[in-house]
């Protein structure tokens, strides 16, 4: 689905991401993890056509993002893609439904009702259909980013971006996501995300590890048992990396 060849970042001198090559399949739960400051986020960006690297290329379904008009890029990102962030950034005047709705009603290609219906059983699936019509400062971060992961599937994304999603909810909230996460996995959603957390990146297929700009190493969690056995996996590799 995605392969990344070479990809190079130059800031005011420094160089934030160094010859990153990787690729992710259709279907997979890819983790990107690394110290501070390692270019996660930036990598995640250029990955998704939100900013453009200083050079090597970017194939997103045989499609070259590197690029692109702003226009073509948006209309990709609006159709294939879907993005959660720590912080939800709703739009404070609109109410948790018409939020996520917002994308779907920008894409334009499908009728008002089909996008409610869409909407509403999203909210269902979520449990937060009881908050539809509420304020967006009126619930809690769970809730919050449980609406987020509505705007994220509104328009049948092919693949799911997170930055770092759980990085602002308590331990209960975090797993309820996860285990949302996990479903829509699942049911074949490509995931891509980047987190500091190891028990959110035990739920990947593979964690990638970024060092200095650079992928340091991969590890395929996916092959281990799911659970306890995973994270621990996950945990003495990471401590293996300096993490």
């Amino acid at each position: 689905m995605i392969q990344v060849t070479n990809v190079c970042k130059r800031f005011d001198g420094n160089e934030v991401l160094r010859n990153v090559s990787l690729h992710i399949k259709p279907g997979e739960f890819v983790a990107v993890m690394g110290q501070s400051g390692c270019g996660k986020s930036t990598l995640l960006y250029y990955i998704s056509g939100m900013d453009q690297p200083t050079s090597g290329e970017i194939l997103f379904q045989g499609r070259s993002l590197t690029g692109i008009s702003a226009k073509e890029t948006q209309h990709l990102r609006l159709s294939h893609m879907g993005f959660i962030f720590q912080k939800a950034n709703f739009l404070k005047n609109l109410s948790i439904q018409d939020n996520i709705l917002f994308p779907a009603f920008q894409a334009g290609d499908r009728p008002r009702r089909d996008i409610v219906a869409e909407a509403e059983a999203l909210m269902h699936r979520m449990g937060i259909e009881a908050i539809a019509a509420q304020d967006i400062r009126t619930v809690s971060g769970g809730q919050l980013q449980r609406a987020a992961i509505c705007r994220a599937m509104i328009n049948h994304p092919k693949i799911l971006f997170g930055d770092e999603p759980t990085g602002a909810l308590n331990s209960a909230a975090t797993k309820e996501v996860l285990d949302i996460l996990s479903q829509i996995h699942q049911e074949g959603t490509t995931i891509l995300l980047v987190t500091h957390d190891a028990k959110v990146a035990a739920r990947a297929d593979r964690v990638i590890y970024l060092e200095d700009g650079r992928i340091r190493a991969e590890l395929p969690v996916g092959r281990f048992a799911a659970g306890q056995a995973r994270e621990k996996r996950l945990a003495d590799w990471l401590a293996n990396m300096g993490f």
